[in-house]
């Protein structure tokens, strides 16, 4: 094979290229983003500046299969349901309280073979679960037992040693309009007041929207960014990331779109190297909905191959100079957090929940004006009235 050689392009004869094929368009064409992001990176490789990320050193040991395949379990859902899930794909269930029924919701299910993750909000709750895994013979159970509260977190430790660990969930940041810096640095902040000292492995549930490689960007840049703050607060470098398809992100009218939507959002989760993944119905009314969000992970792992690869991002140039980008805005962002006093200080002063509003201000005006189209949202919205 002959060596090739490819003629170096200088930042300016791209721009001047852009400008030839583009004619009458503009270059901002190639990076349309939603304007709630407040970020933008252009499409084109210059040598000498590429940046590589290596996040092997940073990522949980995986279960076979790649990821957890999640089925979120809440106080109404039936044992049947559970058991279709099981069935169905899902090795994996989120436990999303402890509910007096949970004996009768985990009916037949053996703990002991599949990961099972509970999330425990009081005192109460934790001595309830630990009565049911006694009674029940499964105290070795494969999983974790979640808190947020790390007030909880001696009592927890003492009941399930190899259990505990903490958790923080930014899905109400990201569905109350927080773009990806913003939800980042507020898992940050969160994650700082919560794990100091404390050298369990945390858990931070993510939304994930439709900006594909963005997404991607997302969980390498917080990976990165936890084992740069975790030195400082002596706790653990590696975090277990649970990736939530978002509901910010669909179509009331013409549901069937969400299943496309629902597709990219796992894609870019699973290749962003999250350890678990939830992907949530296309249509709360659909009767096979459940189904198909269980299939989507399936042909992903299955006929996709995504499990084979634990980050496929590394060393492509848009991922790693987007990772790079939001890493840094991230960790300006977090300090803007810390110069407000912590998290607390600044949920109780209202700026996070400010800064939340004018982000999604920004997300429906783009939206009412076209300037990011969604079909079903604001494109062919009336043919699909009709």
């Amino acid at each position: 094979m002959s060596n090739a050689s490819f003629q170096q392009y200088s930042k300016q004869d791209w721009m001047n290229r852009f400008t030839k094929e583009l004619k009458d368009a503009h270059v901002d064409d190639l990076i349309k983003r939603n304007p709630a992001e407040e970020l933008s990176l252009f499409p084109y490789f210059v040598e000498g500046e590429s940046v590589n990320h290596d996040i092997s050193g940073l990522l949980p040991d995986k279960t076979e299969g790649g990821w957890e395949q999640v089925f979120p379990v809440y106080p109404n859902t039936r044992n049947e349901q559970i058991l279709e899930a099981l069935n169905f794909g899902a090795n994996c269930l989120y436990i999303e309280e402890v509910s007096p029924n949970l004996m009768q919701q985990l009916k037949g299910v053996q703990l002991a073979y599949i990961q099972t993750h509970f999330f425990v909000r009081d005192i109460e709750k934790l001595h309830e679960l630990h009565l049911f895994l006694t009674q029940s013979n499964q105290l070795d159970f494969q999983g974790s037992v979640s808190i947020s509260n790390p007030n909880l977190w001696e009592e927890a430790n003492r009941l399930f040693p190899i259990h505990s660990t903490l958790e923080v969930n930014c899905l109400p940041y990201h569905l109350e309009g927080a773009n990806v810096v913003l939800e980042l640095a507020i898992a940050l902040a969160s994650g700082k007041e919560k794990n100091q000292g404390i050298r369990c492995l945390p858990r931070f549930r993510f939304g994930i929207s439709t900006d594909y490689f963005l997404e991607i960007a997302k969980i390498r840049a917080f990976r990165l960014a936890w084992a740069n703050l975790a030195g400082a607060i002596h706790c653990n470098n590696l975090v277990w990331i649970q990736s939530e398809t978002s509901e910010r992100e669909s179509a009331q009218v013409d549901t069937d779109t969400n299943l496309l939507r629902l597709t990219t959002m796992t894609m870019s989760a699973i290749s962003g190297t999250a350890d678990s993944v939830v992907v949530h119905p296309h249509d709360s009314g659909a009767l096979n909905g459940q189904r198909l969000a269980l299939n989507i992970q399936n042909l992903l792992r299955e006929e996709g191959n995504f499990a084979s690869v634990n980050d496929p991002g590394y060393g492509a140039y848009y991922v790693e100079q987007l990772t790079d980008l939001v890493l840094k805005m991230t960790w300006e962002k977090f300090l803007w957090i810390e110069e407000l006093g912590g998290m607390k200080s600044a949920l109780d002063s209202g700026k996070i929940h400010q800064e939340m509003q004018r982000l999604n201000a920004i997300r429906n005006q783009a939206l009412q004006e076209g300037k990011v189209v969604k079909i079903g949202v604001n494109k062919y919205l009336a043919k699909a009235k009709n």
